[in-house]
C-alpha cells in the first residue's frame, strides 16, 4: 500500500506528495496528471473515500460505542478499563481490525481487476496478527480454540500465539480446499482467470490470526458462496467472471466484526471455541462451492 510509490497511469511519472493527498488532490487537478494532462480515473478518489468511510465506520462500531459490538463479557471488561472516555483496550482491537480490513479492501480491488495480489501486501497484517495479541492480549479478546487447555502452565503470550497459529492454519486449510480440484484442471483453464492461490491462503491466514478459528471457518465459507454467486451470474449474463472471493471475505469480515456480540448472543457457537461439526460443514461448503464455481466458468470458457 505504501510501496511502490504512485505513478500516473498514462505517462508513469511519479506523483508528487502534494498531488497525492486523498480526494482533495484529484479534485484540485480536475482528475488529470500534472505532468502529461492525462486523465486519472475517478475510481481513485472513490476508493480513498471508501477507505475513509471504513475508518469512521469501524471507529463508530468499536471505539465511540465503547465496544458495544463485542460479546457481553468482553464489552463489560472493556468498559472498566477507562472511565469517561474511549476504553484503552479498544484501541488495540480497533487497530488490528482496521489493518485487516484495509488489507482485504486493497487485495479485493486488485483481484477484481484480474491482477495478482502481491504477497507482501499481507505482511503487516500477518505480523500484527501473530505478534500483536502476544503483546496486547486484548486484540483477541475471546478464546476460539482449546489451546489454553493444552498449555495450562505456559505464559499468556505462548497461549495467544498458539491460538493465532491454529486460526491461521484452519483458514489456510479451508481456503486451499477450493483449489484441490482446480489444480487438476489447470491445463484446460485459461491462466488469466486463474485464482491467486497464494493470496487466498495469506488472506485467510490473516483473518484466522486476528479473529480466531471459529470466525475464519464461517467467513471463508461465505467467501466461497460469494464466488459461486459470481460464477452463476457470469454464466447467466454471459459476461466474464471476476475473482470476488477476496471482496466477499472482506465484506463478510466487516459484518462479522460489526455484529460480533449479536451473533454470539444468538448462538454462542459462532464466536466460542470451534467444534468439529462447524469445521466439517465449512470444509464441505468451501469445497462444493469452489468446485461448482470452477465448473461453471470452465463450461462457459470451453464454449467460446
Amino acid at each position: 500500500m505504501l510501496y511502490p510509490p504512485s505513478r500516473c497511469p498514462a505517462c508513469e511519472s511519479p506523483i508528487r506528495w502534494y498531488d497525492n493527498v486523498p480526494i482533495l488532490a484529484w479534485l484540485w487537478l480536475a482528475g488529470r496528471c500534472r505532468d502529461c494532462g492525462g486523465k486519472i480515473s475517478i475510481r481513485y478518489p472513490l476508493v480513498e473515500a471508501a477507505t475513509a468511510l471504513l475508518f469512521l465506520a469501524l471507529a463508530e462500531i468499536e471505539l465511540f460505542s465503547g465496544g458495544a459490538n463485542l460479546p457481553l463479557g468482553a464489552a463489560t471488561d472493556a468498559a472498566t478499563t477507562l472511565q469517561g472516555g474511549i476504553p484503552v483496550r479498544l484501541w488495540g482491537l480497533y487497530a488490528g481490525h482496521l489493518l485487516l480490513l484495509c488489507t482485504l479492501l486493497a487485495a479485493g480491488l486488485i483481484a477484481w481487476d484480474g491482477h495478482r495480489v502481491p504477497a507482501r501486501l499481507y505482511g503487516p497484517a500477518l505480523v500484527v496478527g501473530l505478534v500483536g495479541p502476544a503483546i496486547w492480549p486484548w486484540m483477541r479478546p475471546l478464546a476460539t480454540t482449546t489451546a489454553g487447555g493444552w498449555l495450562t502452565d505456559s505464559p499468556a503470550w505462548l497461549v495467544s500465539a498458539a491460538e493465532g497459529v491454529i486460526g491461521a492454519a484452519i483458514g489456510m486449510m479451508l481456503s486451499g480446499l477450493r483449489r484441490l480440484h482446480f489444480d487438476k484442471q489447470r491445463s484446460r483453464i485459461d491462466k488469466q482467470r486463474a485464482f491467486d492461490f497464494t493470496s487466498d491462503l495469506l488472506a485467510a491466514a490473516g483473518v484466522g490470526l486476528l479473529l480466531g478459528a471459529s470466525a475464519v471457518a464461517v467467513l471463508v465459507a461465505i467467501a466461497a458462496v460469494v464466488q459461486l454467486g459470481m460464477a452463476v451470474f457470469a454464466r447467466v449474463a454471459s459476461v466474464a467472471a471476476r475473482d470476488v472471493w477476496l471482496a466477499g471475505l472482506g465484506v463478510a469480515t466487516f459484518a462479522w466484526i460489526a455484529l460480533w456480540g449479536k451473533l454470539i448472543a444468538w448462538d454462542p457457537a459462532w464466536g466460542g471455541k470451534i467444534d468439529l461439526f462447524t469445521l466439517v460443514v465449512a470444509a464441505l461448503a468451501v469445497f462444493a462451492c469452489g468446485l461448482l464455481a470452477d465448473r461453471l466458468v470452465d463450461q462457459r470458457h470451453s464454449r467460446q
